[in-house]
């Protein structure tokens, strides 16, 4: 009896650790270290509003040009992302007055990162409630390594949006 109780303990531990190897948590708990942005002004990490922990990443605009490039925050993960289907689902925090409609997450080439050479999931915002925290998910394929990451905005009144939100708990669920 003994012998497969300890079993079970040893099996369960062992797909536990499995699993837990197969999620990636980005949750900017590691401060204003975590980011680097072609626009400090726009994009922050902060501690204004959290959906868990401390931390969250901010992302305010006063207003926009009619044509410009996009605002970006890149983040680093020194072991990367294996290549596989995932999950990927994340909190976001919607200010009434924003008027934007969407932004990326794009996963760059280790190699490169030039443009056209990531991984780009498109994320719809506008018809998302506001003035509290909604998760939403869907599914990405990744077939490479990458160990960079970005959020980027687009800096345009079509796309692109004045006003503030803020997105926390990032995960990236293997399939």
């Amino acid at each position: 009896m003994k012998q497969r109780l300890l079993f079970g303990m040893v099996l369960l531990s062992s797909i536990f650790l499995k699993l837990a190897a197969q999620e990636t948590i980005i949750d900017f708990e590691n401060g204003e270290k975590a980011l680097w942005t072609n626009s400090p002004e726009v994009l922050s990490i902060t501690s204004e509003k959290a959906a868990s922990g401390r931390y969250s990443f901010k992302y305010s605009c006063a207003t926009l040009s009619s044509i410009g490039e996009n605002f970006q925050g890149h983040f680093t993960d020194k072991n990367g992302f294996a290549p596989g289907k995932y999950t990927m689902s994340f909190k976001i925090w919607i200010n009434r007055k924003f008027n934007g409609k969407s932004f990326r997450i794009n996963f760059s080439k280790p190699v490169s990162g030039e443009p056209g050479d990531w991984i780009s999931s498109i994320w719809e915002i506008n018809t998302l409630a506001r003035e509290q925290w909604v998760q939403i998910s869907k599914d990405i394929i990744i077939d490479y390594q990458p160990k960079k990451f970005f959020i980027s905005i687009p800096a345009n009144v079509k796309l692109g949006g004045e006003g503030t939100f803020y997105i926390d708990d990032i995960k990236l669920v293997k399939k």
